[in-house]
């Protein structure tokens, strides 16, 4: 990770550990209705106009029953079952009960449908943690054991709360989401603390004790945590929670001078090591088909589309639309993660019949380039975006033009890379290109279909220096493994009706319009980016010197340069 990275990582594992030992000293005065209440009320205050400022609270629509849910289980129910208890128990106690949640959140998704395998590695963890619970809630059963299972229903709640923000919430924008919650978790704490709020004035340090809690604990770690995701992805975003507990007994140990015994260490070795082991495990080659990093599925326009986003979703959105036959990874990660450093939400996604995303029978694809656009439309939509920059290359120059010309209101800028007017009088294809890419690859041969990918692209480059042959190899492989179905993928495109935009013509673009072409570009040669300059009102062209039907990474920064300008 960055040094950013693990600020935020120890930040947020300080963050959630520590409200354990607050919540213990904050009960000691404050009925639990009232302090969950503050907190609750606080952290939604401060959410709120940040969640407000941004386009993407539009995602909440047609989600609130599963956020009510979501905020019963992760805010209303645990929140107070855990101050309940802690009036009894320690905080490290309880701090330890909730290492449990990893584990309890395997087993909720097992038992609700899921059919991830389980090995013996993760039955041994599932084993050592139930086993630490015993270990360490054992001994209180007798005295304390209604605190000790208000503890574990809390994290049986934050486990299924997992559950269900991952199966019914995964396209919801996480942070108008949180507040959103938050302030459903105040309206059903409200009369409750209104009936039990305290006469007198509570001491400075229960005072001290709910506003960190409230504020650094709650409004600021869930904005540390949505910056820690982006800043590293969401799986190393979750090891956050085997620190947590370290944190709360260490929290315990050293201001409420909170036993540290030979039980207490043992609890805590197996906890902390029985979810390592449950929810880690080796980790396998991926299937075809199946996810990776950041990447997730969103139902756009009746179908089912690969989405990956970089930045930050207040910043001014950029879509990426690559061409026939290429799916989202041929916006190489390192040009995405460029142009979100220059404060840009970038959005790629895999076309149907590319990567993940929805694939039809090899040559019978049920769609045409209209509904494409409306797939793009599908995206912004899931995610909360009323206007995108949008930028279209090669064949996804038409699926941008449609954007441009027939959904105006949707589109804020237009940027067209090495693509065509399709204009009868433009000079055609290089025969060499047409030569090189004439002998189809073995489909049921992945390396086949590699190299039949690298040569094709070697092509494209048009005798280009800036050409990459390892790197393009190595994309390749990558790409065919994630495929669903290559003979979809390398052949549907070439079939889809070619339905051009319905409101007019490409005179009609009123959208501020960037062109940019290689100077070498044997698909569609530089006069197609000229007269496509000259299509469009107002266009600017920017020619990529040596460059071929590309844009290769020596020439990433002189690219993300000219969109960033743009797109300011």
């Amino acid at each position: 990770m960055s040094r950013r990275g693990w600020t935020l990582f120890l930040l947020l594992g300080i963050a959630w550990g520590i409200p354990y030992l607050l919540i213990k000293v904050a009960v000691a005065e404050i009925p639990v209705p009232v302090l969950v209440f503050v907190r609750v009320t606080l952290g939604a205050a401060i959410l709120l106009p940040l969640a407000l400022r941004r386009p993407q609270r539009a995602g909440l629509a047609g989600h609130w029953g599963a956020m009510a849910v979501f905020a019963t289980l992760e805010f209303i129910l645990p929140w107070g079952l855990l101050s309940h208890a802690e009036i009894r128990i320690s905080s490290s106690t309880a701090g330890l009960l909730m290492a449990s949640i990893p584990i309890l959140a395997l087993v909720i998704g097992r038992l609700s449908g899921e059919r991830e395998h389980i090995g013996g590695r993760r039955r041994l963890g599932l084993v050592a943690g139930f086993a630490g619970v015993l270990v360490l809630a054992g001994p209180d059963l007798a005295g304390d054991g209604w605190a000790i299972a208000e503890v574990l229903l809390a994290a049986i709640c934050y486990a299924a709360a997992a559950v269900i923000a991952a199966r019914r919430l995964g396209n919801v924008p996480a942070l108008p989401m949180t507040a959103a919650c938050l302030s459903l978790a105040s309206a059903a704490y409200l009369v409750p603390a209104m009936t039990a709020w305290p006469d007198a004035v509570p001491s400075l340090a229960t005072i001290a004790a709910i506003t960190v809690l409230a504020v650094f604990c709650t409004a600021i770690a869930f904005i540390g945590f949505f910056e820690l995701i982006r800043e590293v992805g969401v799986t190393r975003t979750v090891v956050v929670t085997y620190l947590n507990p370290a944190v709360a007994v260490a929290a315990g140990a050293l201001v409420l001078s909170e036993p540290l015994t030979s039980t207490v260490l043992l609890a805590f070795a197996l906890i902390l090591g029985g979810s390592v082991l449950a929810t880690g495990g080796t980790r396998s080659a991926p299937t075809r088909g199946s996810p990776r990093g950041g990447e997730r599925m969103v139902r756009a326009n009746g179908v089912d589309l690969c989405v990956e986003t970089f930045g930050d979703a207040g910043d001014p959105a950029i879509l990426l639309i690559h061409g026939c036959c290429a799916s989202m990874l041929w916006w190489e990660r390192e040009l995405c993660e460029a142009i979100a450093a220059g404060g840009r939400f970038v959005i790629r996604f895999d076309n149907r019949d590319t990567g993940r995303s929805t694939c039809y029978p090899p040559g019978a694809p049920a769609y045409s380039m209209s509904d494409m656009a409306r797939d793009a439309i599908g995206i912004l939509d899931a995610l909360g975006v009323r206007r995108a920059h949008v930028v279209g290359r090669s064949m996804a120059g038409g699926i941008a033009a449609v954007l441009g010309i027939d959904h105006p209101d949707r589109v804020a800028s237009l940027t067209f890379i090495a693509t065509t007017t399709g204009g009868d009088d433009l000079p055609p294809m290089s025969a060499t290109y047409l030569e090189q890419v004439s002998v189809q690859p073995n489909l049921s041969d992945p390396d086949d279909v590699v190299e039949f990918i690298v040569r094709s692209l070697r092509a494209y480059s048009g005798g280009s220096p800036y050409f990459d042959e390892a790197a393009t190899r190595e994309l390749a492989r990558e790409d065919v493994a994630r495929t669903r179905s290559i003979a979809s993928a390398l052949g549907n495109h070439f079939a889809i009706e070619l339905d051009g935009p319905r409101s007019g013509g490409l005179a009609d673009i009123r959208a501020p319009t960037l062109v940019i072409h290689g100077e070498w570009d044997p698909v569609y040669p530089l006069a197609h980016g000229e007269a496509l300059r000259d299509a469009v009102p107002g266009a600017r062209l920017l020619v990529l010197r040596r460059a071929g039907h590309e844009v290769p990474r020596a020439l990433h920064a002189q690219c993300v340069s000219a969109l960033l300008s743009h797109t300011g």
